[in-house]
């Protein structure tokens, strides 16, 4: 069984991640700036100091691994080019 993708477009999504991350960050760090600028007195009012740290945390978690699945995928994908490349170039042999 052969199946066959379009690399281009799974090397395109793939490539958007790093400014999707980027853009995670910024908002992790806006979190994690406000955290502290809202009075201690309101955060524990309603564990909201709490809440900010699980989403912050909830974050620094989906950044971690959406790096991996940056990785994994950038490695996939170089495996599937090569393997590509030899078998175009095995049935090449063959014309």
């Amino acid at each position: 069984m052969y199946i066959k993708f379009d690399i281009k477009r799974m090397r395109s999504a793939n490539y958007a991640l790093p400014t999707q991350l980027a853009k995670m960050a910024g908002i992790k760090r806006g979190i994690g700036l406000l955290r502290w600028r809202i009075p201690e007195q309101i955060r524990n009012k309603r564990n909201i100091g709490r809440r900010m740290n699980s989403i912050y945390a909830q974050l620094a978690e989906m950044e971690k691994d959406i790096n991996r699945i940056y990785d994994v995928t950038n490695q996939c994908l170089y495996q599937y080019s090569n393997m590509e490349e030899k078998n175009t170039s095995n049935a090449n042999r063959f014309d």
